[in-house]
């Protein structure tokens, strides 16, 4: 069986589903249901980075499933398809002791 996201007009998965997997990428197939985009995905992130769950972007210029972009600040790593803080995140405690404060563009401890 194979996997793909439902892309909108944006490119914004709308839902996974589960097809057959006589299914080609790419290719117009009768048994995938018209008026949507279908991209395959992977849910052992085999192929575009990781795999699509509803909210999601697919990015075309880097072949990945991207989160929305959690601050206005954060670029995106188009190697890794993850969002990256202009400032990088302390280590001396645990990571979720943190939070992003975006308008002091930095690291506050909870």
């Amino acid at each position: 069986m194979a996997h793909y996201a439902k892309l909108d007009e944006n490119n914004v998965v709308q839902e996974v589903v589960v097809f057959g997997n006589d299914i080609e990428p790419g290719v117009p197939q009768a048994s995938l249901p018209e008026g949507w985009r279908w991209m395959q995905t992977s849910y052992n992130n085999n192929i575009r980075k990781r795999f699509a769950a509803k909210g999601m972007l697919y990015n075309q210029n880097i072949d990945a499933f991207i989160t929305p972009q959690p601050f206005p600040s954060w670029t995106l790593n188009t190697e890794t398809a993850n969002w990256v803080p202009p400032v990088a995140r302390p280590t001396d405690k645990d990571p979720d002791e943190y939070t992003w404060n975006e308008s002091m563009q930095s690291w506050d401890s909870i």
